[in-house]
């Protein structure tokens, strides 16, 4: 099983910067979690405070213990 997010995500114009290396450190944990295949940050060229994110994992368990950690819930 294979479970994608694609998040839009607006920033506020003055965090733009700060957003994008708060998420380069993250991603460098999140793409070793067994399963993650893809994390990456998108920044819009008609919004530059608008950011995506994309996200793709694989694999059963690991799917579903991302899934909750993507959404906050801890166990």
């Amino acid at each position: 099983m294979t479970i994608r997010h694609i998040v839009t995500i607006q920033v506020a114009a003055d965090q733009t910067a700060s957003f994008a290396t708060a998420f380069k450190a993250l991603q460098a944990v999140v793409l070793q979690e067994d399963g993650c295949e893809q994390y990456e940050l998108f920044q819009s060229q008609d919004d530059p405070d608008k950011m995506g994110s994309c996200d793709r994992c694989v694999g059963g368990f690991a799917v579903i213990g991302r899934v909750v950690r993507v959404g906050g819930r801890r166990g």
